[in-house]
């Protein structure tokens, strides 16, 4: 489908899932052992000890009763990164076939995730269903090569990082800002703000959101 899309002259979007992480975990046994001898640090003692009464519920889930009743807790580790590992590969066979394209100096690049994994039994929890840090935060990776958009002329640049915040709500005006479409509606078709000022170190890295909201369980953030 991209070699399909870099033979043609009109503008195109390609939307890119990679299943895994998500389980269930199946991976190449190279990649699986890659990760048999690592060690992994999950659970502190004295971890939880400073959390609220309503954050306690949802630690030592049943989930993480099962995983160390049969102890495996170094293995649910060993396959997550193994499934990570496993994503970059497929990921690299398409920016490998990018790279090796005639459109390679004129297409955008964003690589991102849903949400963040407890893979190592922190906090007394697996998987995603909190709040913790590590949860609510996912990569970020943008590429814009020099000379495709009018509002990043000199592109993004290699090595260059932002420690703000940003939401995924940013991704869809973002891209609408560097493709350069002004015909989208967008005031009364989306919530977020462009962060395509903070790659521009002309514009003085300015991007307007100073909050994200993350949510979890039914109803927390439904409003009359």
């Amino acid at each position: 489908l991209l070699k399909f899309h870099c033979d043609t002259e009109k503008p195109w979007f390609l939307s890119l899932g990679i299943y895994h992480p998500h389980l269930p975990w199946y991976v190449p046994h190279h990649t699986k052992n890659r990760f048999t001898n690592v060690t992994h640090v999950g659970a502190v003692d004295g971890d939880v000890d400073d959390l609220p009464p309503l954050a306690l519920q949802y630690k030592r889930t049943q989930v993480y009763l099962d995983i160390h009743a049969v102890g495996q807790q170094n293995l649910v580790p060993d396959y997550y990164l193994s499934a990570i590992s496993h994503a970059d590969s497929v990921l690299g066979h398409v920016l490998e076939t990018l790279e090796n394209s005639s459109v390679r100096n004129n297409t955008i690049v964003l690589v991102t995730s849903d949400n963040g994994w407890h893979a190592a039994g922190e906090k007394e929890t697996y998987k995603k269903f909190a709040l913790w840090r590590q949860l609510t935060r996912v990569p970020f990776i943008l590429k814009v090569p020099p000379g495709v958009s009018p509002a990043l002329p000199m592109g993004t640049q290699p090595g260059s990082s932002y420690e703000g915040l940003i939401s995924h709500l940013d991704l869809f005006p973002t891209l609408v800002e560097l493709a350069n479409i002004t015909n989208t509606n967008r005031e009364n078709t989306q919530q977020g703000n462009s962060f395509a000022g903070i790659l521009n170190p002309e514009h003085g890295h300015t991007h307007p959101r100073k909050s994200v909201l993350s949510s979890y369980m039914e109803l927390n953030s439904k409003s009359n």
